[in-house]
């Protein structure tokens, strides 16, 4: 790992949009996934690179080895980027890859690291603020999403056991890391429950849910969306929604996308 420029680390743990696939089925096919998951990423990626304008943090993304250059295909292709150092995963199963990560991260010197994932997209820069100014005053930070897992996860260097039998994968992730921590009388800060993306199903509740409350979509899946990659395989509701949404996607994106 590249030298460190703060005590702090932004972790973005993503695999492969190949492998991404195998796992979720998002789309009608296995390009248009891949293409939907690089679209994720970018969004994310940019939300991560604005925060850090008013925030101090290094950019590590953890990733397959074989993911380096589609990291840095999109990646340069942001409007508004910074550096990151990349770690490649070890291990087989998901909790050996992310216990390997942090333990990476904190050998590297930081101090404080939070960890995100590729497919939360109501996660903004502001939200990502708040968490590092959470885990300034407690040892564990950790948003939770609606399937009993979490979307962020912020520790402090020696906050130990905090991940100890840890049921990684099911729906008592999140309830395990709190009882954890408070067996051991850390400070927890609880942020907001959001959702994330891990079906076809979940997308298409996350569209719905944006376009009928008139929310303005993220200007990168407004241009996937344009062309009509995904909307024809939504049920009549969404493709109706996305039709009725068309006044607010012509119009010109605002001077900082994805503000949040």
């Amino acid at each position: 790992m590249q030298s460190r420029q703060s005590h702090r680390a932004l972790v973005l743990f993503t695999s492969h949009p190949g492998k991404e696939v195998q796992r979720k089925n998002v789309a009608g096919n296995l390009s248009d996934a891949m293409r939907l998951y690089r679209t994720f990423l970018q969004h994310i990626l940019t939300n991560v690179y604005h925060a850090q304008q008013t925030c101090d943090f290094d950019v590590i993304i953890a990733s397959d080895a074989h993911d380096y250059t589609n990291l840095i295909d999109v990646h340069q292709g942001l409007a508004q980027n910074g550096g990151f150092r990349f770690l490649v995963h070890k291990g087989r199963y998901f909790g050996e890859k992310f216990h390997s990560v942090l333990d990476r991260v904190f050998e590297g010197g930081y101090q404080e690291a939070i960890v995100i994932g590729n497919d939360c997209l109501d996660l903004s820069a502001s939200g990502l603020k708040t968490a590092f100014q959470e885990l300034e005053k407690r040892e564990l930070v950790i948003g939770p999403s609606v399937d009993g897992g979490f979307y962020l996860l912020g520790l402090k260097a020696n906050a130990s056991g905090i991940l100890d039998g840890v049921p990684w994968c099911c729906n008592t992730v999140f309830e395990t890391i709190c009882s954890n921590a408070t067996a051991r009388q850390y400070r927890i800060g609880l942020l907001t429950l959001l959702g994330d993306i891990d079906s076809y199903n979940d997308f298409r509740l996350w569209l719905q849910k944006n376009i009928r409350s008139g929310r303005q979509l993220p200007w990168l899946l407004v241009g996937f969306l344009k062309e009509q990659i995904i909307p024809h395989t939504f049920y009549p509701p969404i493709s109706l929604g996305v039709e009725s949404a068309r006044e607010v996607w012509q119009l010109p994106p605002p001077a900082r996308c994805f503000a949040s």
